[in-house]
């Protein structure tokens, strides 16, 4: 007996306000469900990899090993070499020992090839006139350049040491006299006694006495300055005043709120109308401004 159930696609929803992230995410997921691979294939690519992973991937060569040593390998390169003529060896070493030791070894050229001493200067001219294009020097300058410019010396030696030189008396034109007085006159210098402790005489005085001069009475009248008596009348008033101008009897809210409503009047705006729309924002300012969301689709 089967049974057969069917069924029924979900319907949709009006709005988008009832659906959530999981709901969402199961369908995208059931939405990529033809993206997967066979259940079989799935489980056989497993097996293989589980097998591979139990066995080991480490590899340490394949190369055969060689047990010997270095001494074991050159004996065998000795025994495997073609026999030695020693004979013939120790000929061969002591011909070219003879030879390095009798023969040279430098060559001017080639063997059998006659050396060419001529120069570049004197060989013949190709084209025959270079005759005309060559200077001809000085007499003087050519027995200048022929001659030997170097001197060592013409003066006559002196066969003396300079042990000798230092010992031979050339004269001395010290004054002894002199030198003896000037010493007697340093000797009795020093010997004296150079401290002094002033010999200046005492003046018996203040520095306010030294700085400011007595003067006599007349003295005193003759630099005395006047004044004009307007001018002393002038000095003896009094100069102060405490301000004449009118008391202005206002506060700074006064003052403020005057200059507020100037500027309405100058504007020509209505009060009224200002006092109404104070009125409407506070109402509208007491009311809530949270909305918790205005989109159609979650409504």
């Amino acid at each position: 007996l089967l049974a057969c159930v069917c069924t029924k696609p979900p319907e949709e929803m009006p709005t988008k306000r009832f659906e959530t992230t999981t709901e969402s995410g199961l369908r995208a997921i059931v939405a990529r469900r033809g993206e997967l691979e066979d259940r079989g294939v799935i489980a056989q690519r497993l097996r293989e990899r589980k097998i591979a992973n139990t066995k080991t991937s480490i590899v340490f060569g394949f190369d055969k090993d060689k047990w010997e040593t270095d001494a074991m390998s050159r004996q065998k390169d000795i025994l495997a070499a073609k026999p030695r003529d020693i004979a013939a060896e120790r000929k061969k070493q002591h011909e070219m020992k003879m030879h390095l030791k009798f023969h040279t070894n430098i060559s001017f050229g080639g063997e059998g090839q006659p050396i060419d001493y001529t120069q570049d200067s004197k060989q013949a001219d190709p084209t025959g006139h270079i005759h005309e294009y060559t200077g001809v020097l000085n007499k003087e300058v050519e027995k200048f350049i022929k001659q030997s410019s170097l001197y060592f010396g013409n003066d006559q030696p002196v066969y003396k040491s300079v042990a000798h030189e230092g010992m031979e008396y050339k004269g001395n034109n010290t004054e002894f006299e002199k030198i003896q007085a000037t010493t007697a006159k340093l000797k009795k210098d020093l010997r004296a006694c150079h401290y002094s402790l002033g010999e200046d005489k005492i003046e018996y005085t203040t520095d306010y006495q030294r700085g400011y001069q007595p003067y006599t009475k007349e003295q005193q009248e003759s630099v005395r300055g006047s004044l004009a008596k307007e001018v002393k009348a002038d000095l003896r008033k009094c100069h102060f005043e405490l301000g004449h101008d009118p008391v202005l009897w206002e506060t700074d809210v006064m003052r403020s709120h005057w200059k507020i409503a100037e500027h309405i009047a100058k504007e020509g705006r209505d009060p009224k109308a200002d006092r109404d729309k104070a009125k409407a924002l506070k109402l509208s300012l007491q009311k809530t401004s949270f909305v918790i969301g205005d989109d159609e689709e979650y409504n």
